[in-house]
């Protein structure tokens, strides 16, 4: 389960709930997320500049 704003964004098993996607759209932030041996990463990644 992901929340936004107080919201669900997102509901379902977390390897389709938890990606790049749809973590940036709650954040309102481009966020890299990635999965590796067991483990999540997030970085946050610049605005593409205007």
């Amino acid at each position: 389960m992901l929340v936004s704003h107080g919201r669900l964004t997102a509901v379902g098993p977390v390897h389709s709930v938890i990606d790049t996607a749809t973590v940036t759209a709650a954040f309102e932030h481009p966020i890299e997320v990635s999965y590796d041996g067991g483990r999540w990463g997030a970085r946050a990644r610049r605005r593409a500049a205007p």
